[in-house]
């Protein structure tokens, strides 16, 4: 999710935690720009799924942490240029 130097391996299915440290959720999708590199994971939890930027998740030993706030609300549809995993 991350880029240059702090790059790290993202994929469906992995955990999500809370800024916390709780699960809540897992990864459901990844959205790259044209260049491929990924700008937002989409997480689902309890059957919604929510976009979290890329740049506010970091890895947490095989799961990804969220940053305080880092969630932009549900998602009905993967935008355009998402590429489903």
């Amino acid at each position: 999710a991350a880029t240059g130097d702090g790059a790290f391996a993202v994929s469906p299915g992995m955990p999500v935690l809370s800024p916390q440290g709780v699960p809540v959720g897992k990864v459901r999708q990844l959205v790259s720009d044209s260049r491929g590199r990924v700008e937002q994971v989409v997480v689902e939890a309890k059957g919604r799924k929510f976009a979290v930027p890329a740049a506010s998740l970091a890895a947490s030993g095989n799961a990804l942490a969220m940053a305080e706030g880092s969630a932009s609300g549900e998602t009905s549809q993967p935008p355009a240029d998402s590429t489903a995993e």
